[in-house]
């Protein structure tokens, strides 16, 4: 894993904490992988079902049904568990008001693109 790539990871993990994501659910996991993909290859937001979650699916050793499962069970508990009102303030107007959570693609893209825009991508000899 290269420095640029540990630095990523470590601030989606960050994000994830300070929104509340339950790290001890494979839902923590999976979006860290679309998080990452999205961050690399923005395209993958074009077709959730049919590319980022089979993706996700095959790095980790499961099928996308599951993928999408444990994603959408982890953003209900991240809302849920948002006493300090935390998570709806980084989402904005994502937020569902009926819902009162965002869906699983707002999550993946609004965390990956602020990402982007704290962390701007190397080109290759950068590190």
């Amino acid at each position: 894993m290269t420095s640029s790539e540990y630095e990523l990871f470590h601030r989606i993990c960050e994000t994830f904490f300070r929104l509340g994501v339950p790290t001890h659910m494979s839902g923590f996991r999976y979006l860290v992988s679309a998080v990452t993909l999205v961050y690399y290859d923005p395209d993958y937001l074009r077709s959730i079902t049919g590319r980022l979650y089979p993706a996700v699916a095959e790095e980790c050793g499961t099928d996308p049904r599951c993928v999408e499962h444990s994603i959408r069970t982890a953003i209900e508990a991240t809302f849920l568990n948002s006493s300090s009102g935390y998570a709806y303030s980084y989402f904005g107007d994502a937020v569902d008001p009926d819902k009162g959570k965002v869906i699983n693609s707002d999550f993946i893209a609004t965390v990956a693109f602020r990402l982007r825009a704290e962390l701007p991508l190397k080109t290759a000899g950068e590190e």
